[in-house]
């Protein structure tokens, strides 16, 4: 059975919703829009980059002309790999350290969609009476980047983990060997290290055909159900796109970096040159279904057609 479930219809809206639980590489963080939690959000910032999940902090972004509660709050809750909620009290237009009611409010949502949380406030500040009985990171200053590298390795090893010896039923590997496809090691070649972990938590592998020059994502590795094969598939390739846009987005900040600062001509090379090709790459990833007994082919693809370099494979 597929760990990804779909939100079918919103709960405030009475609409169609269909965000996949779970389905980005992202952290949703709550927090109030306030010089005062700077460090914080960066030390948090940092440390969920080192793990490659992506930082989501909603005071920061913009959506113009959509629906700011679907798009901006609870769509990216729903889709996080888990939540941070910085329950600092921030100072008032009278000076007045006050909680903030929409950090209460996310925090407040993201425990009705049941959602991991790392819930941190700063020594010396008091959580409102609705929330004391809820366990909180408690930290000082000098005691905040160990407490939520901890707090973030912690999390992400109780929702992702998962050893390909746990995993029962089909096992597609020798029909990619005969592709001349290998399976790639998340030690191996940093290039494809990304790729690997967009699919730990799902039953798609990444594989490469050295001779071609070409990776695929294949699966799926345990019997599914149509739906589940499908949001799969959804899941695998909204991230590859993802992590595609971000690596793009450093490129521009490389060459901009380049322009500002007079970076050296060989290291800007040697990064840029390595971005690119991680593009490319991506760019052009083959989805392999593997059609087993059991999985209905045609209704999978109908309802996946819109992935590009999309293959099926017949065991």
């Amino acid at each position: 059975m597929s760990k990804f479930t779909t939100n079918e219809r919103c709960f405030v809206r009475n609409q169609e919703c269909g965000r996949v639980f779970s389905g980005s590489k992202l952290c949703f963080i709550a927090c109030p829009a306030s010089e005062e939690i700077s460090l914080e959000l960066s030390v948090i910032k940092e440390k969920l980059r080192k793990y490659k999940i992506e930082p989501y902090v909603a005071v920061e972004e913009r959506e113009l002309g959509k629906d700011i509660f679907c798009e901006k709050i609870c769509g990216k809750i729903i889709e996080a790999k888990f939540c941070v909620v910085i329950l600092n009290h921030v100072k008032n237009e009278n000076g007045t350290l006050v909680p903030n009611s929409n950090v209460y409010y996310e925090y407040g949502l993201m425990t009705g969609l049941h959602k991991k949380i790392i819930p941190i406030q700063k020594e010396g500040q008091k959580l409102a009476f609705n929330i004391q009985s809820f366990e909180s990171i408690i930290y000082k200053p000098n005691t905040l980047t160990e407490e939520i590298d901890n707090a973030i390795m912690k999390t992400i090893l109780n929702t992702e983990e998962r050893e390909i010896s746990d995993r029962k039923g089909m096992n597609p590997s020798w029909l990619a060997g005969l592709n001349g496809y290998i399976e790639i090691d998340r030690f191996g070649d940093r290039d494809f290290r990304d790729l690997v972990f967009q699919c730990k938590d799902t039953h798609m592998r990444a594989f490469q055909n050295p001779l071609e020059g070409t990776i695929a994502v294949i699966g799926p590795f345990e019997a599914l159900s149509f739906p589940a094969i499908a949001t799969e598939f959804k899941v695998i390739f909204n991230r590859l796109q993802q992590l595609r846009a971000g690596l793009q987005l450093q490129i521009q900040e490389l060459e901009v970096q380049k322009e500002v600062d007079g970076l050296a001509r060989a290291r800007f090379r040697n990064g840029f040159v390595t971005l690119q090709h991680q593009v490319e790459m991506l760019e052009k990833v083959k989805y392999v279904l593997v059609d087993n007994p059991g999985i209905s082919v045609d209704e999978v693809l109908l309802e996946i057609k819109n992935i590009p370099y999309l293959e099926v494979w017949t065991a």
